[in-house]
């Protein structure tokens, strides 16, 4: 009978070790997804920002280039920056103490009071610091709110990574423009232009372009390099600056309706 009685008192401590057990990863599983929800909402908030300061970057280099066509546009881009931060701030607490995100919102105060004081070169320079931090800094938030563990699939994150190199090219390819335009065509420039041309031309061949990429955006994206930057090396004064801008710019918006769509299907998963 004792020995009996052990048995009973063993079965029922591993029942109960097994029940502590199983709601421990409940609750810890029910965590996970409210931090992955919070994170797709701070990703998809951070993406607009990305946006807008990639946009602001083109059009602050064409009007320093004394362009100003797209003077209104540059002024409703860093609005929309403004509008970003503000709504950033309100989707939670984590990030408004994050040094990185301080880091990032003092770049940007800089850069938006300053930039009409810098050269076209070191304008670009700037914003593409800043872009760069902010891609970080969405690697940070994703790896810290168990986006990155949901699946194998990291098309979203290599989305973001062709938008901002066809963004170099846009930017890169106005302040070129504008230069010719203004009859002092610039030789740096059009070599800034001619290797982040090189560099695009072995990226397309990758496997990942060809996986993440939807047939539509390839096809939009390699006619937009076909038609409009290897135009530009070739004869500069066949390639408008308002079109330019408007081409490298829809195919851009295309990679973000994907990246969009992409994210959509995760806060699915989570629902």
């Amino acid at each position: 009978m004792e020995s009996i009685s052990i048995f009973i008192v063993l079965g029922l401590a591993l029942a109960g070790l097994a029940g502590v057990s199983a709601l421990s990863w409940c609750v810890r599983r029910q965590h996970q997804k409210q931090k992955r929800i919070q994170g797709v909402m701070w990703v998809q908030a951070l993406r607009s920002m990305l946006m807008h300061i990639q946009r602001h970057r083109g059009l602050s280099a064409t009007v320093l280039g004394g362009e100003y066509a797209l003077m209104a546009e540059l002024t409703s881009a860093q609005h929309a920056v403004s509008r970003d931060l503000a709504h950033i701030a309100l989707v939670g607490e984590w990030i408004k103490d994050n040094p990185n995100w301080e880091a990032i919102t003092a770049h940007w105060a800089r850069l938006a009071g300053q930039f009409h004081r810098l050269d076209i070169r070191k304008n670009l320079d700037q914003h593409n610091r800043l872009i760069k931090s902010i891609l970080v800094f969405i690697d940070d938030v994703s790896r810290e709110h168990y986006l990155l563990t949901l699946n194998d699939n990291a098309s979203w994150r290599y989305l973001l990574s062709v938008a901002e190199d066809l963004g170099q090219i846009r930017a890169v390819g106005l302040a070129y423009i504008s230069s010719v335009e203004v009859g002092e065509a610039s030789h740096r420039l059009r070599n800034m232009l001619q290797a982040l041309m090189a560099e695009f031309s072995l990226e397309v061949e990758r496997v990942d372009f060809q996986q993440y990429l939807s047939v539509s955006n390839r096809q939009a994206t390699q006619a937009f390099v076909e038609k409009y930057p290897k135009v530009l090396l070739a004869h500069a004064d066949q390639c408008p600056l308002a079109q330019y801008y408007q081409a490298a710019t829809d195919v851009m918006d295309g990679l973000y309706v994907q990246f969009d769509d992409e994210l959509m299907l995760i806060q699915r998963t989570l629902n």
